[in-house]
């Protein structure tokens, strides 16, 4: 495998991709092909959803090595059956790694740590903080929006209140991940609306990112993963734009990428 190096200056890419990587459906196959898949992007970082194996993490991370992710953020507690299945691999070096769980969940998915997986990102030209996450999910005649919303809720408060007395809430954060909400639902525009409102009480903004009009992540028509930037002033980020693979691969998600 060639190693693709990252830039020198500017913004970095960053792909999100809910790899489906459950007990019930990780094959070395399907493994080697997601591998593959990734090291065409050719993007700074990938942020990953549903890495349940310590097999498959540790398989990730040796492999795409050779591609230039030297650095990889992870979940290193087994507090549950299942971990959080998140996993940051990065060209450039992660600090304040932390993966916090939320009190929330229901159902399957509470068999596994449903959490957000936050860093910094330390570039040549700046720095910002990543958080990867995996919020709940819903089930044939089960909703589980108040959950959703909860998490949500959880995630801005520790995403601050912990970091209270550093300079990294003065830097960018950008927020990706399998959020399980469609873009065109009421649901969605609540839960913008909550971010928007959280996060002015640090004293940021919270932009959206447009994607294509009938783009889709999951099934037949559903925009579940996403990416937000939240700001306390101009960002470079915020002129980037989100690209969403044309077809499904390897995956029951399509991979998402700002850049």
């Amino acid at each position: 495998m060639s190693v693709t190096h990252p830039k020198q200056s500017g913004s970095l890419s960053i792909t999100s991709y809910n790899i489906q990587m459950t007990p019930f459906h990780a094959t070395n196959q399907r493994l080697l092909h997601i591998v593959k898949e990734l090291q065409d992007t050719h993007t700074d970082i990938i942020c990953l959803q549903e890495c349940f194996l310590q097999c498959v993490v540790d398989l990730l991370v040796d492999l795409l090595k050779h591609c230039g992710y030297v650095y990889s953020a992870r979940d290193s507690e087994n507090r549950n059956f299942l971990s959080s299945g998140l996993l940051i691999l990065s060209k450039y070096p992660l600090e304040h790694v932390r993966c916090t769980v939320y009190t929330s969940s229901s159902f399957i998915d509470a068999l596994s740590d449903k959490a957000f997986l936050s860093c910094t990102v330390i570039a040549p030209t700046h720095q910002f903080r990543l958080v990867n996450t995996h919020l709940q999910s819903d089930y044939p005649f089960l909703k589980y929006t108040k959950i959703r919303c909860r998490q949500i809720q959880q995630l801005v408060k520790q995403l601050f209140q912990n970091d209270v007395s550093t300079d990294k809430n003065e830097l960018d954060i950008i927020l990706c991940g399998d959020f399980n909400i469609d873009k065109n639902t009421n649901e969605y525009a609540h839960t913008l609306c909550s971010l928007r409102q959280n996060t002015s009480q640090y004293g940021c903004s919270t932009h959206v990112y447009r994607t294509p009009k009938l783009a889709y992540t999951f099934g037949t028509n559903e925009l579940l993963d996403h990416f937000f930037l939240i700001a306390r002033r101009h960002s470079v980020y915020a002129t980037k734009q989100v690209r969403i693979s044309n077809t499904f691969t390897h995956s029951d998600h399509k991979m998402i990428t700002l850049g």
